[in-house]
């Protein structure tokens, strides 16, 4: 019997069932891609070996900030991505609770001010709407902020959404395009004959397809073995503490500027060798969200105690009413980087027919549909719009399906392409 639990729907495909395209993993990731090409008619089967956002999907807080953003091919992915949400939770009815929440950075560092108020006249410049704000207007806008901080940066364009609503409205909308979600049913094996991908394997049965995409999140490595691939990755867990239901407390989104000055960088704290910075979010429902932490995999489960702490300290640090307030519980994710922190996004080369849309980090749900886009379009274009530092290309000595078209990134028309 095969491991995973065969879906009804799976059964009454018969033995072998041909598709256009076929998308591993059912995180954000994975779903984006596979609605941009359900979208423009592809035949698409999405496959997890869950349920969609089991993985770190699943474990995010769901965040849209804009104001640790600089102009760059960050912020351009960032902002399609927002643009997306909005008309998607606009033109498709559905509700991933995607709401504009103003957002701030939070400066604890007097010799950091001129640096972030450069920081702040580059990103007006770039269109993006932020403005420096000094001690005593930060405690007038937010009074749940401590009052001896240095200042802060405002964004009025950040958001935020529910990560298991918006996952469950890709998987809804990408069955009603006519494409097929199949959770609980494990890949064990991509297909390749002759140097191209011809499928892949659900225990001893087979679904054929054209081309696949390794969208697989933590085991994006694993299932790229299958194909031949090598992909060396960095993998980080990371915790987020849930609070009881609170009133509003002031800004919904806020978070700690990270750039320390040197001294600062030296001290050995509880917060530094947990990986910890401060990151607030308060959802519709008034429970908090407080993050993060990064800490290497393996490590002893008594240092996620110790993070948890450590994150709890850094947030009263920032918000003293939060000493105040019940924890309900935690929650823990498992974040996959490449080695030079970019996603990984594109064709491999070899074997032909298989993309890779792995290595977003925490990044998934800023970045992620506007990456999906590009995505579909190289693969149902066979021209490559992917900006060349996200290419597969840049690890690999093969050179990739059309590496030499890759952009610089800069001059990429995402609405174009949706």
């Amino acid at each position: 019997m095969d491991r995973w639990i065969l879906r009804e729907g799976f059964k009454a495909m018969g033995r072998d069932r041909y598709y256009d395209a076929v998308v591993i993993g059912g995180g954000v990731i994975g779903l984006a891609t596979a609605f941009h090409l359900a979208r423009r008619g592809v035949k698409v089967c999405l496959i997890e070996r869950g349920m969609v956002a089991a993985g770190t999907s699943g474990a995010t807080m769901g965040n849209l900030s804009f104001h640790n953003r600089m102009p760059g091919l960050s912020l351009d992915l960032a902002k399609a991505s927002r643009q997306q949400y909005e008309e998607l939770a606009r033109e498709s009815r559905v509700n991933f609770e995607f709401e504009t929440a103003p957002s701030l950075m939070l400066i604890e560092d007097l010799s950091v001010i001129d640096w972030v108020k450069r920081r702040v006249r580059i990103q007006k410049e770039a269109g993006l709407d932020v403005e420096f704000v000094g001690p005593d207007d930060l405690v007038q806008l937010d009074k749940t902020i401590a009052p001896d901080l240095a200042g802060g940066v405002y964004c009025r364009t950040s958001a935020r959404l529910n990560p298991f609503l918006l996952c469950l409205a890709f998987s809804e909308l990408i069955r009603k395009l006519g494409g097929h979600v199949l959770t609980h049913n494990e890949v064990t094996s991509v297909i390749v004959h002759h140097g191209r991908v011809h499928g892949v394997k659900i225990g001893r049965r087979k679904i054929l397809c054209d081309a696949v995409v390794n969208a697989a999140g933590s085991n994006a490595d694993q299932v790229a073995e299958m194909a031949g691939v090598r992909l060396s990755l960095v993998r980080e867990l990371g915790t987020v503490v849930v609070t009881e239901k609170l009133p509003r407390l002031g800004v919904r989104l806020k978070g700690e500027c990270t750039e320390k000055d040197a001294e600062a960088q030296n001290v050995d704290t509880l917060e530094r060798r947990m990986n910890v910075h401060f990151v607030f979010s308060q959802t519709k429902s008034g429970n908090c969200l407080i993050g993060r932490s990064g800490q290497r995999l393996g490590e002893p489960a008594s240092c996620r105690l110790e993070a948890v702490k450590a994150i709890l300290y850094r947030a009263c640090r920032f918000m003293p009413p939060l000493a105040r307030v019940t924890v309900v519980r935690t929650f823990s994710g498992v974040r996959v980087y490449s080695l030079d922190g970019f996603p990984i996004l594109g064709p491999v080369g070899e074997p032909r027919g298989y993309f890779l849309a792995a290595a977003f980090g925490d990044k998934g749900f800023s970045l992620g549909p506007a990456a999906a886009v590009l995505l579909a379009h190289t693969i149902l274009e066979d021209h490559n719009v992917i900006p060349a530092k996200l290419l597969p290309s840049r690890f690999f000595e093969t050179e990739t399906l059309c590496s030499k078209e890759a952009t610089d990134g800069n001059n990429v028309s995402y609405n174009n392409l949706c």
